[in-house]
């Protein structure tokens, strides 16, 4: 495995979907920087 952290690819629509939302915890759930975790 390399150490290149993930880099997400839909950031900017998953941000445009949060857009209408006024209020609210958002938490990220990526494990491993987004690969296969044991």
């Amino acid at each position: 495995m390399n150490n290149i952290p993930h880099i997400p690819v839909l950031l900017d629509e998953v941000l445009d979907g949060f857009s209408t939302i006024k209020e609210g915890y958002f938490v990220d759930c990526t494990l491993g920087y987004a690969g296969h975790s044991e």
